[in-house]
């Protein structure tokens, strides 16, 4: 799946909302806050992208970036 100019903006905005959103050091208050924004930028995203092709995008994002599961 390739991104336009405007989605990949949008992209860009989530992945820094999530950083800031993890961080150990911010108050209650404030992941709150980028939670909200984070949600906001994730419907904009699919919205401009489509639900079938932004489900498309973040499923295949989950599987390039989860931890692989050890074969023992």
């Amino acid at each position: 799946v390739m991104l336009n100019e405007k989605q990949h903006e949008i992209f860009n905005r989530i992945l820094d909302i999530n950083m800031k959103f993890n961080d150990s050091n911010k108050t209650s208050s404030e992941r709150l806050n980028y939670l909200g924004k984070l949600v906001d930028a994730k419907c904009e995203l699919r919205d401009d992208m489509g639900v079938d092709a932004y489900n498309n995008f973040m499923n295949m994002g989950t599987r390039l970036f989860a931890e692989k599961k050890s074969e023992d």
